[in-house]
């Protein structure tokens, strides 16, 4: 095979890698498009973390989990939404008055702050973005900490006293 055939087969193999990649890059593109401005998008942006329950009566919450400092510290700021009838589950290593804020939210939340008995101690209700820097604090120590959407305590009956059931 002569060197002038080499180079034309290399040359065909690159055009064919390149046309590969365009193609993949704007099949990338073209889903980014159809689902940034969906309540759904096809990449959920709450994938990585892991799932777990709290239970309440009858009523069972898929929770995300922030379990972890880095988790924890980003919580759900700069996310769109949650999904309707979930939540995200804050876990200490150990009881304390733990203070939440709003920054960098873009939604209004319940927050429920529970203790190692699985009692809720404290809620805050329709937290709202534009409370922040203001910070809320329980008046007792708590183990955990449930972020709702907005009116989801009420709807559901959760009160100060009332008792759920973790399952990690």
């Amino acid at each position: 095979m002569s060197m002038y055939v080499r180079i034309l087969n290399m040359i065909q193999k690159k055009k064919t890698m390149y046309s590969v990649g365009l193609l993949l890059i704007a099949l990338l593109g073209a889903v980014f498009v159809v689902t940034r401005d969906s309540k759904y998008p096809v990449f959920s942006e709450y994938m990585r973390y892991e799932n777990a329950i709290v239970s309440f009566k009858s009523l069972e919450i898929p929770v995300y989990l922030a379990d972890n400092p880095r988790i924890r510290t980003r919580g759900l700021s700069n996310k769109t939404y949650l999904p309707e009838k979930k939540g995200m589950l804050f876990v200490f290593e150990k009881a304390d008055n733990y203070s939440f804020w709003m920054k960098d939210m873009n939604f209004s939340i319940d927050i429920i702050w529970i203790n190692k008995e699985g009692e809720i101690i404290s809620i805050e209700e329709n937290v709202t973005p534009e409370t922040y820097p203001t910070s809320f604090t329980p008046s007792k120590p708590a183990l955990y900490v449930l972020e709702v959407n907005s009116g989801f305590a009420r709807e559901n009956g959760m009160v100060v006293g009332s008792k759920v059931e973790i399952d990690l």
